[in-house]
């Protein structure tokens, strides 16, 4: 039996490595966001209004969990196939949510938002220098008593 083999630039911002990233790491459906987010709100104890950033978002499936549930939430990712699938699910879900085409590191807010998720994140394709800006940014961005909750996904080179 022959493998089929394929050679992939390992960036974010290349489509390949967005859809070959998805293969081996395939989102979870709704069902499972949600009971994820019940799960958050238990464990931080928080409850809408409050501000909300999800950091890598992917499809989505977490921050318009949160929008459905009253919170505001500001989505951001470096993948663009998989900001495109976001807003899509966010219109077929009715709600209304700041999706971007972003880096953790390029967060310009300061005490913004009251919890920073990180979700199944991926910073193993992040340069040294890059990981220390990236979590400079969204430690920067959470307001005083802000929480930031961190779930990691993916390779670990650095």
């Amino acid at each position: 039996m022959s493998m089929k083999r394929r050679s992939v630039n390992w960036v974010w911002e290349d489509e390949e490595a967005q859809k070959v990233f998805r293969e081996w790491c395939p989102f979870p459906d709704q069902n499972a966001a949600s009971r994820l987010v019940d799960q958050i709100e238990a464990f931080l104890e928080i409850s809408p209004p409050l501000d909300i950033l999800d950091v890598g978002c992917g499809n989505g499936r977490h921050a318009i969990e949160l929008c459905t549930r009253g919170y505001t939430v500001k989505a951001i990712d470096v993948a663009k196939l998989y900001l495109d699938e976001a807003k899509r699910l966010a219109e077929k879900a009715g709600v209304s949510l700041d999706f971007n085409l972003q880096r953790g590191s390029e967060l310009t807010e300061k005490a913004a938002y009251d919890v920073v998720l990180a979700l199944a994140h991926v910073i193993g394709f992040m340069s040294a220098e890059e990981v220390v800006q990236h979590f400079a940014a969204i430690y920067r961005s959470l307001r005083q008593d802000g929480v930031f909750l961190y779930t990691f996904q993916g390779p670990r080179h650095i």
